[in-house]
């Protein structure tokens, strides 16, 4: 029988063995990479196809079939997980336009507009930049190697119609912005205000770290208060807002690339906001993989998790695979372990993911 330490301890054996490998493949630092993105700001950049001078068009498609095991349960089905369209317009050197458009099977129904902004400056005549509309603001970077999103991007990610001003050069990338959140009902102004900065050290690391005045204006948190408020309906529950804050680093040496962010409240949430007692939520996320630059295919590990966020799993152990089998197209699979904190039974899906980007 393969106990929950031994499991633990076989993850973290892989990935001392591909740290030890950063010597034999810093010489081999490639710009190939098997995915269409890493980020989930990579995969909304995808007007790429020139229409006519300063207008571009482009789209993706993911199409997705898992099969596992969920609360004790056999679970399996085969749905297209993603349809994105997205448009842009440069009509000089220093105004931009973006749209882009999104599906997602079972989650957004009709077809929802996922991003639309207006982008002045941002360019090497001018670094400073500013983007009005709607957005995600830079509250967590999300770098993976895997199919499913991350428990850092579950906790953090946060899309509201905001301003952002900010200056970029090769080294720095430094942002501030404010929006007018949905978590405080009375509120008529836009106080929630954010914060992040990344640094390129150098070529092969990247850090960077991130602050917003509420988390609770995240997609899924805020979510999480609205149902909990609808069935506390006759308690007196004052909303209690938490500031939360986090940061990452990326390394990328030879075929060697390592990913880690961290996540979190930096205070409690009252007791009746999210659950009946004070919870403080916060997530993490660990990845390490290999690329193998002949079939442009990578093998990725992952050990993540999280505190005192609902329905999700407290640990998180993968393992994912993916190859390029066209310019414009990904094949990938992935295996992932939850364990949770409660009684509920642990987690094990497999899923297959064809995509392609046009």
């Amino acid at each position: 029988m393969i106990t929950r330490k031994t499991r633990s301890v076989g993850v973290w054996g892989v990935t001392a063995l591909l740290v030890a490998s950063i010597t034999t493949f810093a010489e081999e630092r490639t710009k190939k990479t098997p995915h269409l993105y890493e980020t989930p700001a990579e995969r909304r950049d995808v007007a790429n196809i020139i229409l006519q001078k300063g207008v571009s068009v482009g789209g993706m498609i993911e199409v997705e079939a898992y099969t596992g095991k969920e609360n004790g349960e056999t679970v399996s089905d085969i749905v297209l997980a993603t349809f994105e369209l997205g448009i842009e317009a440069e009509l000089s050197e220093w105004v931009q336009g973006r749209a882009l458009l999104l599906w997602e099977e079972d989650d957004t129904d009709p077809v929802n507009l996922d991003e639309a902004m207006i982008i002045l400056g941002g360019n090497k005549v001018c670094p400073a930049y500013l983007r009005v509309g709607k957005m995600y603001v830079p509250f967590g970077t999300f770098n993976s190697h895997f199919i499913s999103d991350s428990l850092a991007l579950e906790l953090a990610e946060t899309r509201e119609s905001a301003m952002l001003a900010g200056f970029a050069s090769g080294l720095l990338d430094i942002s501030v912005g404010a929006f007018n959140g949905d978590g405080d009902e009375d509120s008529e102004k836009a106080n929630d205000l954010f914060a992040a900065c990344t640094l390129n050290i150098c070529k092969y690391l990247q850090i960077g770290g991130y602050w917003i005045s509420s988390i609770g204006e995240s997609d899924a948190l805020e979510e999480m208060i609205i149902e909990n408020a609808k069935n506390n309906e006759d308690e007196n529950i004052e909303y209690s807002s938490a500031e939360g804050a986090g940061g990452f680093i990326s390394l990328q040496i030879g075929r060697f690339v390592a990913e880690a962010e961290y996540i979190t409240a930096i205070e409690g949430f009252a007791p009746g906001v999210l659950a009946q007692t004070e919870l403080q939520p916060a997530a993490w996320n660990v990845e390490a993989g290999i690329r193998f630059n002949v079939c442009e295919a990578e093998i990725a590990l992952k050990h993540e998790g999280c505190n005192d966020f609902p329905g999700f799993p407290e640990k998180q152990y993968g393992i994912s695979s993916s190859i390029k089998i066209s310019e414009s197209a990904t094949l990938a699979i992935e295996y992932l372990h939850g364990e949770f904190k409660d009684n509920t039974e642990d987690r094990n899906v497999v899923t297959t993911q064809l995509a392609m980007e046009f």
